[in-house]
């Protein structure tokens, strides 16, 4: 019996399949970085730039569901969680 090991993602991998929704975020004047927390898991945090609306981004899990299609568009299904910069203020 064989077994098949599902592919690891990398973060190459992440950043280019979510990179339209950096280009979007970058034109309003947020930032995103990612962390790789797991072979199946990663989060992305949404950084503020100065003068730019912390709470005005959309609901978190409407941002989940865009970013996941992107990722599984490229083959990768990581589980996502998302920190907002209103996040830090809670």
């Amino acid at each position: 019996m064989f077994t098949r090991e599902k592919p690891t993602m990398n973060v190459d991998q992440v950043e280019t399949a979510l990179h339209p929704i950096s280009e979007i975020l970058a034109a309003d004047g947020y930032e995103l970085s990612l962390v790789m927390t797991g072979t199946d898991n990663i989060r992305v945090e949404v950084h503020a730039g100065p003068d730019v609306c912390e709470d005005c981004l959309i609901p978190k899990d409407s941002f989940i569901a865009i970013a996941s299609k992107y990722l599984n568009d490229q083959g990768i299904s990581p589980t996502i969680e998302v920190i907002y910069p209103s996040d830090s203020h809670r």
